[in-house]
């Protein structure tokens, strides 16, 4: 309500009831936390432009800046080429280009796309529960349960936990020349 009683744009998270009061949250006391994290998420997983841009794909320009979605390894497309279907060149399915992403020149399928990104990763931290498991067995496991290409580093408690234990691996070539 403030910000459209100076002048400002409305924020996106901004609402008005069907009676017409302004549903913006207040910025004192929890809302604020709210809508700090509101903006702090928007501003950062949504990818949000500062300017209008074009389509990477046709060229026609955003009518406003944060309109067209990025896409991982393409850029910002406007909904009509992201709704097009294109192969994974992994599994071969059809996907839409929106919920696709381009990596070292291949376009994948979202689950592909993680599988890919899961190579890179130098550390990978599996959780273990005590009450499911007794404590004795977590070690044997962590090492027989190892990832491909990683290297056990360490089986501990969990931060602030009183049943978790976490098991750290490191990639083996990262730990060989570390260590070697």
């Amino acid at each position: 309500m403030r910000a459209a009683s100076q002048g400002q744009r409305k924020p996106p998270w901004s609402r008005t009831n069907l009676d017409g009061c302004d549903a913006t949250p207040s910025t004192t006391g929890p809302d604020r936390l709210k809508s700090n994290l509101t903006r702090l998420i928007q501003g950062t997983l949504q990818h949000l432009s500062k300017s209008p841009t074009k389509c990477a794909l046709c060229g026609v320009a955003e009518p406003e800046a944060g309109t067209f979605p990025q896409v991982v390894g393409v850029g910002r497309v406007c909904l009509s080429c992201g709704m097009k279907t294109v192969k994974c060149e992994k599994c071969g399915t059809d996907v839409k280009l929106l919920t696709s992403s381009r990596l070292q020149g291949k376009t994948l399928c979202l689950a592909d796309y993680m599988k890919e990104i899961e190579k890179f990763r130098q550390h990978i931290v599996v959780t273990y529960d005590e009450d499911l498991e007794p404590a004795a067995s977590i070690l044997p496991r962590a090492l027989a349960e190892s990832p491909e290409g990683y290297t056990l580093l360490a089986v501990r408690r969990g931060r602030n936990s009183t049943h978790l234990w976490e098991a750290e691996y490191e990639k083996s070539e990262v730990f060989q020349t570390r260590c070697g």
